[in-house]
């Protein structure tokens, strides 16, 4: 059974990951059969990612985790409102152009915004109509070529990367102040 690469959920080691053409792996047949029950492929928003070199990483399914590690990992139940109610603070502030006081952080909130929520879906949706249309023209066409879809993607994503790249800079520029 073939899965695209972010519709899996998390799941326990992954052996083996080949290059397929539309960007999906293959998970091996005994994970498969212990957890066939975590690979709908409608469980998780679907995404497309492309990479000239795939890569690797082991992960411990979360199940697998001592108790330790379970809870140096994942917020609590209780934990979870009093984060979304810190950050909604934040952004009231950072909506009023107030300094943000000793132990607040603005990292990660910066759209945040309505409008930004708003441009994101727009953005999102205008790269996969522009993937859906190349997918059509080459199937018209009568092939298909991976790295056409991949650059068609990329030109509508280009914008966000590059905004989120001059964040990461930011970032890099206080804390090398610190």
């Amino acid at each position: 059974m073939t899965i695209a690469i972010d519709t899996l959920p998390q799941h326990r080691l992954l052996h083996s990951i080949e290059r397929l053409p539309s960007a999906e792996i293959d998970v091996s047949s005994n994970d498969k059969q212990k957890n066939s029950r975590r690979y709908s492929l409608n469980s998780r928003p679907r995404k497309v990612h492309f990479a000239e070199t795939p890569k690797v990483h082991e992960v411990l399914h979360y199940e697998d985790y001592t108790p330790g590690e379970y809870i140096k990992t994942w917020y609590t139940r209780r934990e979870v409102p009093y984060l979304k109610k810190e950050a909604q603070t934040t952004l009231r502030l950072m909506k009023r152009g107030t300094t943000l006081p000793e132990g607040y952080t603005s990292r990660g909130l910066e759209n945040k915004s309505r409008q930004m929520a708003i441009a994101r879906r727009a953005a999102r949706s205008a790269a996969t109509m522009a993937v859906l249309h190349e997918q059509r023209r080459q199937q018209n066409a009568g092939y298909f070529d991976g790295i056409m879809i991949a650059e068609a993607y990329g030109e509508q994503t280009q914008h966000a990367m590059k905004a989120a790249i001059e964040v990461a800079q930011t970032y890099l520029l206080e804390d090398e102040e610190c």
